[in-house]
Protein backbone atom coordinates (compact mmCIF):
# COMPACT_ATOMS: atom_id res chain seq x y z
CA UNK A 1 0.00 0.00 0.00
CA UNK A 2 1.41 3.52 -1.06
CA UNK A 3 0.86 5.78 2.01
CA UNK A 4 2.68 9.50 2.05
CA UNK A 5 5.34 10.08 4.29
CA UNK A 6 2.63 12.93 5.87
CA UNK A 7 5.83 14.45 7.70
CA UNK A 8 8.04 17.57 6.73
CA UNK A 9 11.46 15.77 8.15
CA UNK A 10 13.14 12.06 8.20
CA UNK A 11 14.97 12.67 11.46
CA UNK A 12 18.94 12.39 11.93
CA UNK A 13 20.34 9.00 12.60
CA UNK A 14 21.32 5.55 11.78
CA UNK A 15 20.06 3.75 8.88
CA UNK A 16 20.27 0.02 9.09
CA UNK A 17 19.31 -2.24 6.54
CA UNK A 18 19.75 -6.55 7.13
CA UNK A 19 20.04 -8.23 4.15
CA UNK A 20 20.92 -12.07 3.48
CA UNK A 21 23.28 -12.07 0.42
CA UNK A 22 25.61 -14.74 -1.15
CA UNK A 23 27.28 -15.00 -4.95
CA UNK A 24 27.90 -17.78 -7.60
CA UNK A 25 31.64 -16.81 -7.43
CA UNK A 26 34.34 -14.77 -5.34
CA UNK A 27 36.29 -13.21 -7.55
CA UNK A 28 37.54 -9.74 -7.20
CA UNK A 29 34.98 -7.21 -5.10
CA UNK A 30 31.27 -7.46 -4.94
CA UNK A 31 28.77 -5.58 -2.56
CA UNK A 32 25.58 -4.03 -2.51
CA UNK A 33 24.77 -0.86 -2.65
CA UNK A 34 21.21 0.81 -0.93
CA UNK A 35 20.25 4.26 -2.01
CA UNK A 36 17.35 5.90 -0.75
CA UNK A 37 15.05 8.86 -2.58
CA UNK A 38 12.28 10.99 -1.75
CA UNK A 39 9.38 10.35 -4.43
CA UNK A 40 7.20 13.13 -5.60
CA UNK A 41 6.02 12.23 -9.22
CA UNK A 42 9.77 12.22 -9.71
CA UNK A 43 13.01 10.56 -7.29
CA UNK A 44 15.66 12.96 -5.92
CA UNK A 45 18.39 10.77 -4.06
CA UNK A 46 18.78 11.29 -0.17
CA UNK A 47 21.72 9.11 0.36
CA UNK A 48 23.65 6.16 -0.60
CA UNK A 49 24.98 3.63 1.32
CA UNK A 50 27.39 0.80 0.46
CA UNK A 51 27.55 -2.41 1.75
CA UNK A 52 30.87 -4.94 2.61
CA UNK A 53 32.33 -7.00 0.35
CA UNK A 54 29.58 -10.06 -0.26
CA UNK A 55 32.40 -13.19 -0.27
CA UNK A 56 30.22 -16.26 0.69
CA UNK A 57 28.76 -18.65 -1.88
CA UNK A 58 26.08 -19.69 0.83
CA UNK A 59 23.79 -16.98 2.04
CA UNK A 60 25.14 -15.18 5.10
CA UNK A 61 23.49 -12.08 6.90
CA UNK A 62 24.85 -8.94 5.91
CA UNK A 63 24.39 -5.08 7.73
CA UNK A 64 24.86 -2.27 5.82
CA UNK A 65 24.53 0.79 7.79
CA UNK A 66 25.29 4.46 7.56
CA UNK A 67 24.68 7.65 9.46
CA UNK A 68 22.70 10.32 8.07
CA UNK A 69 21.35 13.76 8.65
CA UNK A 70 17.92 15.10 8.93
CA UNK A 71 16.23 15.58 5.48
CA UNK A 72 13.46 17.95 4.27
CA UNK A 73 10.32 16.36 2.92
CA UNK A 74 6.53 17.11 1.60
CA UNK A 75 3.77 15.60 3.45
CA UNK A 76 2.97 14.26 -0.19
CA UNK A 77 6.82 12.78 -0.76
CA UNK A 78 7.30 8.70 -0.33
CA UNK A 79 10.03 6.99 0.35
CA UNK A 80 11.42 4.86 -2.36
CA UNK A 81 14.72 2.46 -1.69
CA UNK A 82 16.83 1.14 -4.86
CA UNK A 83 19.07 -2.19 -3.20
CA UNK A 84 21.76 -3.39 -5.88
CA UNK A 85 24.55 -5.47 -6.45
CA UNK A 86 27.87 -3.93 -8.07
CA UNK A 87 31.06 -6.27 -8.68
CA UNK A 88 34.30 -5.25 -9.96
CA UNK A 89 34.63 -8.77 -11.56
CA UNK A 90 34.60 -8.70 -15.24
CA UNK A 91 33.13 -12.23 -14.95
CA UNK A 92 30.11 -13.29 -15.09
CA UNK A 93 28.72 -13.17 -11.19
CA UNK A 94 24.65 -13.47 -9.80
CA UNK A 95 24.58 -11.55 -6.52
CA UNK A 96 21.50 -13.14 -4.58
CA UNK A 97 19.68 -10.71 -2.20
CA UNK A 98 17.44 -11.70 0.46
CA UNK A 99 15.84 -9.21 2.34
CA UNK A 100 13.93 -10.00 6.13
CA UNK A 101 15.04 -13.45 5.78
CA UNK A 102 16.46 -15.99 8.25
Amino acid sequence: MDIPLNATSIPAGVYDFNMWANLTSNNLSSYLIIEVYKYNGSPTLLFTIQGDDINSAVIIPYNISGTQPAFTVLTTDYLMIRIYGKTTSTNNITINIDYNSS
